[in-house]
């Protein structure tokens, strides 16, 4: 038995209780744990499990999965100071499906940066000049990311019918 079959098993049966569910259409169901931001995409069709994030609040996806250049230029642009880690996958606020899944696809948005106010006291001490930055990317129903997360100036719906050439209902 693959790891991804035997997630989906040990999830679904045994651990089932540890998670909250989520249904994301087309068979797909998402699971984030009760206890941490740990994250599962789970394919009930093919009974395979998908660990987005894992228990450490760390993106499981490779270096491919994101556009460096176009997150460079963002951050830049909102003036985020430069001792912050682009590189870095760690999810410290958001990271959810946006869309749920059609023919096969789904948007999803990571929360990368918070905005400035965020970042202020309850005095509106540390208030930072720039707003917050979200990221995009098209994930399948294999866990795969197709178009790579990245900064959008556009609604969700736009983002969705410009990545995968399907108008979003």
């Amino acid at each position: 038995m693959n790891k991804d079959k035997f997630n989906y098993y040990r999830l679904t049966k045994i651990e089932r209780f540890l998670f909250e569910s989520v249904d994301l259409n087309e068979s797909m169901i998402g699971l984030k744990s009760r206890l941490t931001k740990e994250l599962f995409l789970i394919n009930s069709k093919n009974k395979k499990a998908y660990q987005l994030i894992n228990n450490d609040n760390y993106l499981m996806m490779s270096e491919n999965c994101f556009d460096y250049s176009k997150i460079e230029q963002k951050c830049y642009e909102e003036k985020i100071e430069k001792s912050f880690n682009i590189h870095s996958k760690r999810v410290n606020y958001d990271f959810y499906c946006v869309i749920g899944f059609r023919n096969g696809k789904s948007l999803w948005r990571w929360d990368f940066y918070p905005d400035g106010v965020y970042l202020a006291d309850e005095d509106g001490f540390g208030v930072k000049p720039n707003n917050e930055i979200k990221l995009y990317g098209i994930i399948s129903d294999e866990g795969n990311v197709l178009i790579p997360f990245q900064p959008f100036d556009m609604n969700e719906s736009e983002i969705f019918t410009l990545l995968t050439g399907e108008k979003d209902e």
